[in-house]
């Protein structure tokens, strides 16, 4: 189970019984702008970095992005759900549906390491365990290529003290995770704001890319002829 629950101060009470429940997980509902977007355009991507409802947040903020489910993925279990994904060797993940037209799949991976910790093989923050390391799901050789592209293009940036230790993974079955993990930082804003402070997440992407933690930087990022504006940086 989650060592985040210990980092929260008054939480611990709280959090056991609610985590005690097993709810069903159910699909999430589609969101205004998945509907809006071009079927043909729409690409589904798979990322781990730690608790699942933080990189869910993340990745909801980020250009191009549809929608983003909270999940379990790359163990040897099937159906795993919050008691069991650990055992099956799973990962906590999302599954991110984007707009191939806004983003490219190498800025999803940009957007990722640049809110994470991609140095941390072990865990993500307070979060130990291979349950909460960093992952990418490539689903050919072609996303592989791209990841490798970007984790070589911001090793060059020399941003981390260590080097980037993201493991690339073949994607496999995506398995969503229960209802109540869907959209945390809405449902359960007061105990998803106290456990994001306390990991200091936050901090340490803020301390190493400042402004930038919210902007794609790398070649490649947007698709060919798209001008896309992130914040005060325009990106050709």
């Amino acid at each position: 189970m989650k060592s985040r629950i210990v980092l929260l101060i008054g939480l611990v009470a709280a959090t056991a019984g609610f985590y005690a429940v097993r709810a069903e997980p159910t699909a999430k509902p589609t969101s205004e702008k998945l509907k809006a977007a071009d079927p043909t355009n729409v690409a589904k991507a798979v990322f781990a970095g730690g608790c699942f409802w933080c990189v869910e947040t993340d990745f909801e903020h980020c250009p191009g992005v549809l929608d983003v489910v909270s999940g379990y993925s790359g163990g040897t279990t099937e159906n795993p759900n919050y008691q069991t994904y650990h055992d099956g060797h799973h990962i906590e993940v999302v599954e991110v549906t984007y707009d191939r037209s806004k983003v490219t799949y190498a800025g999803l991976v940009e957007w990722l390491i640049k809110h994470i910790d991609p140095t941390d093989a072990g865990g993500s923050f307070v979060d130990r365990g291979d349950g909460y390391k960093p992952a990418i799901f490539y689903a050919d050789d072609k996303e592989k290529a791209a990841a490798e592209r970007v984790i070589g293009a911001i090793e060059q940036m020399k941003k981390f003290k260590s080097p980037i230790r993201v493991e690339l993974l073949e994607k496999s079955t995506f398995w969503p995770a229960e209802d109540y993990h869907q959209d945390y930082h809405s449902t359960n804003s007061w105990h998803y704001s106290r456990y994001r402070f306390g990991t200091g997440r936050d901090n340490f992407t803020k301390n190493i890319w400042g402004k930038n933690v919210d902007v794609l930087q790398l070649d490649g990022a947007y698709p060919e002829g798209v001008v896309a504006k992130s914040g005060t940086v325009e990106l050709k």
